[in-house]
């Protein structure tokens, strides 16, 4: 399989990242899954729909950000609706994009779309973690997970950044146990306040998988060492101390952001590292498909190609052998 992306892995005790490079995948599934995202663009209101172009990775990014940022706001709280959670979601995305403009009801239907993919390969990362394959290492998971995913959906997992950026959340955590409950119990109805159950606001539920219906007692377990976001009453405190000079605040944003800095510094070295490691699979799977080419029905020049470039590939593997030796 085609290893084109690498994603945070969490083991059972603490959140392990695998950063990713941002490389172009292509592949049938999430091609569709981009054509119907623009589709759904078009103005909320009875005006006639403008066809927009597909959603970019970077767009991708910035929604599960603006998600994050507003699920986690303890100030806010849940006492929100559907509508104005995503309104305020909206909001948060168009400042970061202002090009193209995307209306509200776009923008949650990208979120919908995004984490039927997202939550499978979730849902695929969970069983091989808890595989517990001895002497494996990070890239070890990674590969297998992107490959159960693969053979699951039969199409390759394109969403690593987002997945990233997801899986430090706690409370996308809880959303995807949510999510991956109701397809185990069959729920489809929606109730009125499903909108924003609990805590959470909710997209369409996906259709489950295999891999999913396994990992919904083992989500609960690997990710119970992951830090809480601050109460509600903590952050309006916080506030406060900043409106009336208390300097304690400070010191709270300072640990905060240095945090976030060696988080920052961890993932850009292990970035880097997967970076090597893709492209070695990308250069196998390349010579992989010209040795194996059927020649039947080529034309002389193609034929005459493909021969030279697998003797190239021959003469190649055999001087690195020898070098070795």
């Amino acid at each position: 399989m085609t290893n084109t992306n690498s994603a945070m892995l969490t083991t059972t005790n603490t959140p392990v990242a695998l950063g990713v490079p941002n490389t172009p995948v292509i592949n049938s599934h999430n091609n569709q899954s981009q054509a119907a995202g623009s589709l759904e663009e078009g103005d909320d209101s009875d005006s006639k729909r403008t066809k927009l172009s597909h959603y970019q990775e970077h767009e991708d990014v910035e929604l599960c950000k603006a998600w994050i940022a507003i699920t986690e706001d303890a100030r806010i709280g849940t006492d929100q609706s559907g509508a104005t959670f995503w309104g305020r979601v909206h909001k948060l995305y168009s400042r970061a994009i202002t090009q193209p403009k995307r209306p509200q009801k776009s923008v949650k239907s990208r979120w919908g779309l995004l984490q039927k993919d997202i939550n499978k390969f979730r849902a695929c990362v969970i069983q091989v973690e808890n595989m517990n394959r001895s002497g494996a290492s990070l890239e070890d998971h990674l590969n297998m997970a992107l490959e159960l995913y693969s053979e699951d959906q039969g199409s390759t997992f394109s969403h690593i950044r987002c997945y990233n950026i997801l899986v430090k959340c706690p409370k996308w955590h809880d959303y995807f146990r949510q999510n991956t409950a109701k397809k185990n119990s069959k729920k489809r109805a929606r109730s009125p306040s499903s909108e924003v159950p609990q805590s959470l606001p909710t997209s369409e539920p996906a259709t489950s998988t295999p891999a999913e219906d396994r990992s919904v007692a083992e989500e609960s377990q690997t990710d119970t060492a992951t830090d809480r976001p601050i109460g509600k009453k903590k952050a309006k405190a916080i506030h406060r101390s900043k409106m009336e000079g208390d300097d304690d605040w400070k010191e709270e944003v300072a640990a905060a952001q240095k945090e976030i800095a060696t988080q920052a510094k961890r993932q850009n070295d292990i970035e880097a590292q997967s970076m090597k490691s893709i492209a070695n699979t990308a250069e196998t799977n390349a010579i992989t498909a010209i040795m194996t080419k059927d020649l039947t029905g080529c034309t002389p020049t193609a034929r005459k190609y493909f021969e030279l470039k697998q003797r190239q590939i021959l003469e190649s593997l055999e001087s690195n052998i020898e070098s070795n030796n």
